[in-house]
């Protein structure tokens, strides 16, 4: 019989990319969220399945972490803020080195690496 201060109430949520049945604390799915994610007990943020998808997978992780009820809960994850995820990248693509409108390590076509070869031999 487990106490019911470290009794783990989940639900089984189905992922919408990876098919696996994760468990899901009943606490993380009550508070309210931006982001559609939720927590997993193994620490993976799932988007859920429609409520008509069959059962995956169960989790293995999940179900380890069922499995020893007497270790607590892992912290919750902080959710990301898209704004300053963009504001980043754009701050790294200003960093990158352009060549005529395209990237700096693409390779000539064939037909720029034949005239730039004719050119060189006129000279």
């Amino acid at each position: 019989m487990t106490n019911s201060t470290t009794a783990r109430h989940t639900i089984p949520v189905t992922c919408r990319v990876t098919g696996l049945e994760h468990q899901v604390a009943d606490e993380s799915i009550a508070v309210e969220r931006d982001d559609i994610r939720l927590p997993a007990l193994c620490g993976t943020d799932l988007i859920p399945a429609s409520g008509d998808t069959p059962p995956g997978r169960p989790c293995r992780p999940c179900r380890v972490v069922l499995a020893t009820p007497n270790e607590p809960l892992p912290p919750p994850r902080q959710p990301i803020d898209v704004a300053d995820l963009l504001e980043r990248e754009k701050d790294t693509a200003r960093g990158i080195p352009l060549q005529r409108g395209r990237a700096a390590h693409r390779r000539p076509g064939l037909l720029g690496r034949v005239v730039r070869r004719h050119s060189g031999t006129a000279a």
